[in-house]
């Protein structure tokens, strides 16, 4: 593949060769870092690599002395009994390090890199990474971590990380993305050491991503631009940026890589202390070095000069008596090609779905797509029982609402069908009842001590429902009681959440050949059992222990349900990611109403939301775990990435509530909801939104106020504002917590 570093117009010649550090996370043997460190090479670099012995995913910062090998290295690269350090026979620059990325990166500076330079190295880089590193993720990143450990010591280090990609070892024929990936690294790489030196000012390091790669999309490295980003959404009391394009704000490198289409990389610069975003004048340093990557007029880049970027036209242009064709901006596209996907993804959805039929009636699935009065069927009607208000809250919200169908859990979408065969005493019926008096209580504080009461009654019932219905030769393979099997493992996941129960993983008596749908809500589903073990073990710790500490398995089980909760946004289609919407754009009476920091973001459809929503308010839980237990600096990326990720929740707000500060109609639409420039609201997200908005908020908001301790004060002020808020609109109310407050870690 033609390398990029021809297609901007560099010369290998006018870059002396540089002694690199390279390290990574996936380990020494991955496919990913191997074609990166060929390609490095290739580029006339002196090149070292320094890697952990085996996958070390997710470790963030985590240091340990190395060990001997008590198994393999990965994909057999090394046999069990090998030394703590080793090097590949044939090629002694190919090192592994059986510890963390971090000890793996100051070994290759402090051991290695005398041996093979005769000093320390010029420039550490580490990755490129199986998965993006973006936001709060790059806190628990051991690719980010080796490259922040390089530059506390004094060395300018870059992070790379790509969405696509999987674990793959080094002898495998180099996947397309692996090729592309490596072409860009490379060409980062030797931009940066182009430049004067220090290549970076000291305690910064940049964190680039790349968006995903695939034969129809992304396939070439000619495709890509390259947007200067930040880490973390901006709060209201944060710095400006370096102006660029005339604002001070850059876009989130979120924002930048994670929204289709448009093959758009970000690059961000960080401390290496807090792995937050680098101040303003830092940004203009590195914004000035990777001048020739970065947006340029577009004429300017055609004529391969350095463009001053002035607005409206190029002053360059405008002295060569040039028409000044403009700028692309990076965020502009992603913001205006977001809304296409929405609606090309609609399209599709309505031509998926299949013609009414013109024989007899039979129970009709909702497609989410339906958002009209006249979309809407009619099923057969539920018992009038002591159930029913529940049963209808559930099916309302949770069956058959409009919703797009990768939201959906792969059985509840087919309830509707049975609703004909409900009996009191069956087992469907009885687990339909215990989930709908679950949620129903959830939602309803008022009642929901009695909910609790009735569901365990009711629970208790459908078990000795099921176990005779499972008795039955007949009964026990029929749709309704696999449907109630379905009905009380979704319950046992939410309650487990919910109570701090264990969840039976898994059963050794019954396998389904045919796996259930392989879509984001199944997948977070199974994120969520695991994050409930866990939280429920630590809770048992806590009741059976006085001490301060929780028992190491523990809080690795913890970590290890962090990192994999952290692989969620990267396995969701990319329609799904919200678009940042600034707050010069957003209406003045929502920002009234309750906007915080200098943004919202908008998503696909509420269904979409939720889900995001349900996702944050697992990861709330388990950061607050960690931070609990953990000690100095994990302690504080613990709480960091749980302000940040309470911020991301704030952000959705405007877009579930909109301006409404007093209960209304279902179907009015004076209230105003943010949207894209030129754009206008569906009518159908007037009518999901009010319908259940703050209700979908409401669980991650309390979950929030549950471990308020770790907020900062202007956190605190603005869920006490939110909740406040939502009381006034569904009528719903929290009991006695004790004042609002925060301010960080205790």
């Amino acid at each position: 593949m033609r390398s990029l570093l021809l297609a901007i117009g560099f010369l290998p010649f006018l870059t002396q060769a540089t002694n690199i550090i390279l390290s990574n996370d996936d380990g020494w043997a991955e496919i990913n870092v191997r074609t990166f460190y060929d390609m490095l090479t290739k580029a006339s670099n002196s090149v070292v690599l320094s890697a952990p012995a085996d996958n070390r995913s997710g470790t963030g910062s985590s240091d340990a002395p190395a060990t001997p090998l008590l198994k393999p290295c990965e994909f057999n690269s090394c046999p069990a009994g090998s030394p703590a350090q080793g090097f590949n026979a044939t090629s002694p620059r190919l090192n592994y390090v059986n510890s963390f990325p971090v000890t793996s990166m100051r070994y290759g500076i402090q051991t290695l890199s005398p041996r093979f330079f005769g000093g320390p190295p010029e420039l550490a880089v580490a990755g490129f990474n199986v998965g993006a590193n973006l936001g709060t993720t790059t806190l628990i990143s051991g690719t980010v971590g080796a490259a922040t450990e390089a530059a506390k010591s004094g060395i300018p280090a870059i992070a790379f990380s790509g969405t696509s990609g999987s674990q793959i070892g080094w002898t495998a024929p180099i996947p397309l993305y692996a090729s592309v990936y490596a072409d860009l690294s490379t060409n980062v790489t030797q931009q940066l050491a182009a430049s004067c030196k220090p290549f970076l000012p000291p305690n910064t390091w940049l964190n680039v991503n790349f968006p995903a790669v695939s034969s129809s999309s992304c396939s070439s490295v000619k495709d890509f631009r390259f947007v200067l980003s930040r880490i973390n959404s901006a709060g209201s009391g944060t710095a400006a940026d370096v102006n660029r394009c005339g604002t001070t704000r850059l876009p989130t490198e979120t924002a930048v890589v994670a929204t289709k289409p448009g093959c758009w990389a970000s690059i961000s610069v960080g401390k290496a202390d807090t792995k937050g975003d680098a101040a303003a004048e830092v940004q203009a340093v590195v914004a000035e070095k990777l001048a020739a990557l970065l947006s340029w007029c577009q004429t300017c880049k055609q004529r391969h000069i350095k463009c001053d970027e002035t607005r409206p036209s190029c002053l360059k242009c405008i002295k060569t008596r040039r028409v000044c064709p403009g700028y692309t901006e990076g965020l502009d596209l992603v913001l205006r090609n977001q809304n296409e996907t929405a609606k090309a993804a609609a399209e599709r959805r309505h031509k998926r779905q299949p013609p009414r039929s013109t024989g007899s009636p039979a129970p009709v699935l909702s497609d989410s797509s339906a958002s009209s009065p006249d979309s809407l069927h009619i099923y057969s009607p539920l018992p009038e029982s002591q159930d029913f208000y529940a049963h209808s809250f559930f099916v309302s919200c949770y069956v058959t609402s409009p919703r797009d169908p990768r939201t959906k859990h792969g059985f509840l979408e087919l309830l509707p069908s049975f609703f004909d065969k409900l009996h009191s005493s069956s087992a469907f019926s009885l687990s339909l009842s215990v989930v709908a008096h679950c949620y129903f209580g959830a939602w309803e504080p008022a009642i929901r001590n009695a909910e609790r009461a009735e569901v365990q009654k009711v629970y208790t019932k459908a078990l000795g429902a099921l176990q005779q219905a499972l008795r039955d030769p007949q009964e026990c393979v029929s749709d309704e009681v696999l449907v109630a099997v379905c009905l009380l493992s979704f319950f046992e996941i939410s309650n487990a959440l919910a109570t701090g129960m264990p969840v039976q993983q898994a059963s050794e008596v019954w396998q389904d050949p045919e796996q259930l749908p392989s879509n984001p809500a199944t997948l977070l589903d199974a994120m969520n059992l695991q994050a409930a073990n866990v939280l429920a073990a630590a809770a048992q710790c806590a009741e059976s222990s006085a001490s301060d500490t929780m028992p190491s398995h523990t809080l690795f089980r913890a970590k290890t349900v962090r990192s994999r909760l952290a692989t969620w946004p990267s396995l969701i289609p990319q329609e799904w990611w919200p678009v940042s919407l600034e707050r010069e754009l957003i209406p003045q009476e929502i920002i009234e109403a309750g906007c915080h920091g200098d943004h919202c973001d908008i998503y696909l459809d509420t269904s979409v939301c939720d889900t995001w929503l349900t996702w944050r308010s697992t990861c709330i839980r388990v950061f607050a775990l960690i931070a609990d237990y953990e000690q100095a600096e994990a302690k504080s990326d613990a709480v960091l990435q749980f302000q940040q990720t309470t911020d991301d929740i704030f952000a959705a707000v405007p877009f579930m509530l909109g301006s409404k500060v007093k209960p209304a109609d279902m179907f009015d639409t004076v209230f105003k909801y943010p949207c894209l420039p030129s754009r206008a609201v569906p009518l159908h997200h007037y009518q999901s939104a009010a319908a259940f908005g703050g209700l979908t908020l409401w669980f991650p908001l309390t979950t929030i106020l549950d471990h308020m301790r770790y907020l900062r004060a202007d956190q605190a002020l603005f869920l006490a504002q939110q909740i406040k808020r939502i009381g006034a609109l569904y009528d719903v109310r929290l009991p006695d917590r004790g004042s609002f407050h925060g301010g960080g870690s205790p």
